[in-house]
């Protein structure tokens, strides 16, 4: 049980005989006010999720736990599993009843969890069909027992994992593979009720894993092209047939009002929307043809229905597009399920490199965003711009959004 929720209870139910409204009230007021995990819930909102959740686990047979957004469920056998709570906390905080709707998505979601089949069950054949590679992020790996005793730890929540951590996972038969500072390739299996991250036993008697790479790259680009793509050119003033309109990051004396900004949109209904940067080039040359990329492209994966591009230009356009997909990232990675990564990354002679970082505060809501582009992002961010030696600072922090 969290601190806030005993000072909560203490308060409600401690001796109230002074100023029982006035303790009530306050008790009813805090109710209210964010929940200190699942912030886009209050308070109420949040106990009841927690509640929901360990309900319909107790109901399947299994012991479960809260701990902040990990879930730790206990079969009969006592073979323990951590899921992480925040895609379905996410799913049930855009429901536009959450009160009345958040029981069924709750339940929805367990059930369909406890009808997925192991892939160790699967026939060869439909194995074999069920191959994907996935963009996942690197904490994802504290949920999976495998990665965490291969690690030497013995539990999600031990440690923050990051890439240098994890380079002991990236050997010629792993499942993972790395791919960005804050995200791995996860050999995944796709069935009807779920996309299952596969672990080395899961792999075993199923030929050379090279091969299984190769066929779930060639199925996820089959996913993907016969998905409902839609491409959209993102900018600020446009009437947008998104979400909501964005403003760039930029702070005030970064910023030239002058110059455009922009980005593009490619979104999915499909899971594997956000791994479309594994096929960049390929993607670019068929939905955005006309776009230069000769210069490299900048990209973000904020969740797994969505990927942001953006060519390599220069001067005040440039750096007002790269605040723009800052501030959209961010936005999209805090509120929709599925968060991949919330950092923007450079695609240059085939390689990836991550140039942002995000630095939380105390809640989904508060983030201080650090930018820190590469000698070469920058030197074609000075180009065009006044003076000879255009911005004087490389690393620029866009304060909390």
């Amino acid at each position: 049980m969290s601190d806030r929720k005993r000072n909560w209870l203490h308060r409600l139910f401690s001796d109230t005989s002074a100023h029982p409204n006035d303790a009530l009230g306050d008790a009813l007021d805090e109710l209210a006010e964010p929940h200190p995990h699942f912030t886009a819930l209050t308070f109420d909102q949040g106990m009841n999720f927690e509640h929901t959740v360990i309900s319909a686990f107790n109901e399947h047979g299994y012991q479960a736990d809260v701990n902040g957004t990990d879930l730790r469920i206990t079969s009969r056998s006592g073979k323990e599993q951590h899921v992480n709570l925040t895609n379905l906390y996410r799913e049930v905080a855009q429901l536009e009843a959450i009160d009345e709707d958040m029981d069924m998505v709750v339940r929805d979601y367990v059930g369909n969890m406890m009808a997925v089949r192991s892939a160790a069950d699967y026939r060869e054949a439909d194995f074999y069909r069920g191959m994907r590679v996935r963009l996942l992020p690197i904490p994802h790996l504290e949920t999976e027992s495998w990665a965490m005793e291969a690690l030497g730890l013995t539990g999600a929540g031990d440690v923050q994992l990051d890439s240098e951590k994890i380079e002991a996972l990236f050997t010629p038969d792993s499942p993972i593979q790395p791919f960005s500072e804050d995200t791995v390739v996860h050999l995944s299996f796709d069935t009807e009720n779920a996309v299952q991250a596969l672990s080395p036993e899961l792999l075993d008697d199923r030929g050379p894993v090279e091969d299984l790479y190769r066929m779930g790259y060639r199925n996820l680009w089959q996913e993907l092209v016969d998905s409902d793509l839609k491409v959209v050119e993102f900018t600020p003033d446009a009437e947008q047939s998104f979400r909501s309109t964005h403003v760039g990051a930029l702070p005030p004396e970064l910023r030239n009002n002058e110059a455009g900004e922009s980005c593009w949109m490619i979104e999915s209904s499909s899971f594997y929307g956000g791994s479309i940067p594994l096929f960049l080039e390929e993607f670019m040359d068929r939905y955005l043809p006309q776009v230069d990329r000769s210069n490299g492209v900048i990209f973000a994966m904020p969740h797994r229905h969505l990927t942001l591009v953006k060519n390599v230009t220069n001067g005040a356009e440039l750096m007002n597009s790269i605040g723009l997909m800052v501030s959209l990232t961010a936005e999209e990675f805090s509120h929709q399920p599925g968060g991949l990564s919330p950092r923007l990354h450079l695609w240059h002679e085939g390689q990836v490199q991550t140039f942002t970082d995000i630095v939380w505060g105390t809640d989904e809501r508060q983030a201080e965003i650090q930018v820190k582009p590469s000698p070469y992002l920058m030197a074609k961010i000075s180009e065009g711009l006044d003076g000879p030696d255009g911005p004087e600072d490389p690393g620029t922090t866009l304060g909390p959004r």
